[in-house]
């Protein structure tokens, strides 16, 4: 018997006794209390006495399998819920927390079936339906989510909200041109644009040639609203400058990304001296030791570098492949990290190795290769090398100004990349790189630097050398993609799906004269 478990059969019989005679709301309040000082197994067991003397409660049982989800005990927490949702097939709160335990345990394409059967059965119903996209999009189900979208415009909603989630699924996905038609629906809506930034994704579906293309007077009509806040202004203004960059009015488009930067600065601050102090403490941590048993069949690769140097275009061609699954910009190492950071006992380690690969596995079709391209891993590697010593790390490298000017000039929406909007704080987390990369080879981690300009001059070569590299084989397989619709949510949603082109290489000398901070940001770049 664990220490949990004698612990919740101690309390339990001395709870009850304090509940009797109690209505059902003040079980569950105990329950919750319980939840919040984390002795989730006696909450469980809390609650099964609860429904004991409330049969037919239905929060009750909903709180008693998320109890024991929280306690580990995943079988259990799966059949109360199960069972609760063949009862009440109608009940969408039911739905979302069988939705939320089957994530928690991996099982990414039962909890967004779960979410789509709520959608579908109340396609009229635009919040609710806008909240099941949102969830199978939180489950990298956007292919299911852009669907969702459809039918309930097929079925006729024109909720604003709603097109832009339609939008911004059929973007990802790479229809451009239904994205633009949804997106510019949403605008004649009255899409709130603080929470959607539809001009921004507006600016993602397209290449602009024409100086006098409507969006241009779209983007400066929003920026005239009074009602804008600073993060979507920002935004906005990114979107005006990627537009006038396209067309080639560098000036006009320094001055938009000066203004839209300074404004996402000060709404979001970010801290040079804690990103400093962050790596230096991975420098000075001591080498990393492969102490858990290698999993033959997960190979785990880690595609890394400063964001806009590559890595998408990586990760989009190795995903093409059937034997390899592209998971995007995954944040589950970091959080495995910051369990052993607090945590380094071998017991957590084990815990923390099983919880990735569960991550990254999911419930679709089995593969070997898992692609984790989540640029900012370069932290974690230490890490990632201790839990899984077969892993593979691409180092994806560009000329850092070409690499400042494209971080500068895009939007992020993860805090993690506050730096962005700032050269020098760009050029602080460059050389971090720089020197943590080293570090890790150093150490043993297997790495192997791909630069961009190389990419794109010879792509298939240097694709070959990444493929063997990792073990699939020098060779891409002919239909490799094998029908499937990869969704690229990051800013590169456009350029990964365009043939590979070399006009972005060296980019920066077409600013030198308008951005000096670029250049003394960089000094060492000729």
């Amino acid at each position: 018997m664990t220490n949990e478990s004698a612990t919740a059969d101690g309390g339990l019989a001395a709870l009850c006794a304090q509940l009797k005679g109690k209505d059902a709301v003040r079980w569950q309040q105990s329950a919750d209390a319980l939840v919040r000082s984390g002795r989730y197994a006696l909450a469980a067991r809390l609650l099964e006495r609860a429904l004991q003397r409330h049969p037919g409660r239905v929060e009750l049982e909903m709180r008693q399998g998320e109890s024991w989800q929280l306690a580990g005990d995943g079988e259990r927490a799966l059949r109360v819920l199960e069972g609760l949702a063949q009862r009440h097939p109608a009940d969408a709160a039911v739905a979302f927390s069988l939705a939320h335990v089957l994530r928690e345990q991996g099982r990414y394409d039962a909890a967004a079936r779960q979410v789509a059967r709520c959608a579908r059965q109340a396609p009229h119903d635009a919040i609710g339906v806008a909240r099941c996209v949102q969830f199978a999009m939180q489950c990298q189900r956007d292919e299911l989510a852009h669907a969702l979208c459809e039918e309930a415009v097929t079925a006729g909603s024109a909720d604003a909200r709603l097109l832009a989630l339609a939008g911004r699924t059929a973007l990802v996905l790479g229809d451009f041109e239904r994205a633009r038609v949804r997106l510019l629906e949403a605008i004649a809506r009255g899409v709130n644009h603080n929470e959607s930034h539809v001009a921004l994704l507006l600016s993602m579906a397209q290449r602009y040639g024409d100086a006098g293309h409507p969006d241009f007077a779209l983007f400066e009509r929003l920026l005239r609203d009074p009602a804008l806040l600073p993060v979507a202004r920002g935004a906005t203004l990114l979107a005006l400058g990627k537009a006038r960059d396209e067309v080639g009015d560098r000036p006009g488009a320094v001055r938009a990304l000066r203004e839209g930067n300074a404004l996402l600065r000060g709404a979001r601050p970010w801290s040079q001296d804690d990103w400093t102090r962050a790596v230096e403490r991975q420098l000075a941590a001591a080498a990393c030791v492969a102490d858990v048993a290698v999993d033959a069949s997960f190979t785990p690769v880690f595609i890394v570098g400063m964001p806009r140097s590559g890595t998408t275009l990586i990760a989009e061609r190795l995903g093409r492949d059937e034997r390899v699954r592209n998971r995007d910009e995954s944040a589950w190492l970091p959080q495995v990290h910051a369990m052993l950071e607090a945590d380094p006992s071998p017991d957590r380690v084990a815990q923390a190795a099983h919880l990735y690969r569960t991550h990254l596995r999911q419930d679709d079709a089995p593969a070997q290769w898992h692609v984790d391209k989540n640029p900012l891993n370069f932290r974690h590697l230490g890490t990632a090398a201790a839990l899984f010593p077969n892993l593979r790390v691409i180092w994806c490298r560009r000329n850092p100004r070409d690499t400042a000017l494209s971080i500068w000039s895009h939007f992020f929406g993860n805090p993690d990349n506050g730096y962005a909007r700032d050269f020098d704080d760009i050029a602080t987390v460059s050389r971090d790189c720089e020197r943590l990369m080293r570090h890790w080879m150093q150490a043993g981690v297997p790495v192997l630097p791909v630069d961009y300009e190389d990419v794109v001059a010879q792509p298939e070569a240097m694709l070959a050398r990444v493929r063997g590299f990792i073990g699939l084989g020098d060779a891409e397989p002919a239909a490799a993609d094998g029908g499937r619709r990869q969704a690229i949510v990051t800013a590169s949603t456009w350029q990964a799906r365009q043939p590979v082109y070399a006009t972005a290489v060296e980019r920066w000398r077409n600013y030198a004269t308008h951005l000096p901070e670029l250049l003394d940001a960089f000094p060492e770049v000729a």
